[in-house]
């Protein structure tokens, strides 16, 4: 079975080729190095933490199958990266992601949010399925259960991403199809990116989401709040 890091190293040996360029052995690919420089909007705490590449290579995805691959060159350049493509299952510096997600508000002309809240939703609906369908398919037989299991969810993606750190999600039921998520995370600015993945739920679902973002940690409260409520898809 090919595994993700042979599929990554095979796009990236595709690429040279098309670029006429010398290929480049597996043991030779080289890490890359960073400046930091995050974007006010988007910004960590002091402590250094990672991501893997899938997240980096999600986001070329999206704006590729969007814009083209010329608009991701210019945002390559705009946050300075000069990697050709990103391993799925390599460490890289959260501050590489953010510097994407700046340089693609700049280039695109759009709000951080706004890319964030896209990024969401592809994420689960192209990146997740692809890369661990299996888990997404018996995460849950409806959007409350499966919001409810991501904790577990969670725990079995970290054994296959050993140095991944995700956030914490707590639910509280307030009915049958309404509950409050508490969302929990050391990274800053990112809760678009969670309204996204709960809209992109309700479509994998084929429901009708409405996110409600009742308390903001930007804002001075301890953690992220939302209420979420959905409802049967109209056809």
């Amino acid at each position: 079975m090919v595994t993700m890091i042979e599929l990554d190293f095979l796009r990236l040996q595709m690429w040279r080729l098309k670029k006429g360029l010398p290929q480049k052995n597996r043991c030779n690919l080289e890490r890359p190095t960073f400046s930091v420089g995050l974007t006010p909007a988007l910004s960590t705490t002091d402590t250094y933490f990672i991501m893997y590449g899938m997240v980096n290579s999600a986001i070329m995805d999206l704006i590729v199958a969007n814009h083209g691959e010329e608009t991701w060159q210019r945002v390559k350049f705009k946050a300075g990266v000069e990697e050709e493509i990103f391993i799925s299952n390599d460490a890289y510096p959260d501050e590489l992601t953010y510097r994407l997600v700046g340089a693609a508000s700049e280039v695109l002309e759009q709000p951080a949010n706004v890319i964030l809240i896209q990024f969401g939703r592809w994420w689960v609906l192209d990146t997740a399925l692809k890369n661990y369908g299996h888990l997404m398919k018996f995460g849950g037989r409806n959007l409350g259960e499966f919001l409810k299991n991501l904790p577990n969810f969670h725990t079995r993606v970290v054994m296959m991403f050993p140095k991944l750190q995700p956030p914490t999600f707590e639910c509280i039921d307030l009915g049958p199809m309404e509950l409050q998520l508490h969302y929990r995370s050391h990274r800053r600015g990112l809760s678009a990116f969670v309204i996204g993945l709960l809209e992109g739920l309700g479509e994998m679902f084929k429901v009708r989401v409405t996110i409600t973002h009742e308390e903001r940690l930007d804002d001075g409260a301890d953690h992220d709040v939302f209420h979420v409520s959905w409802s049967e898809a109209k056809p």
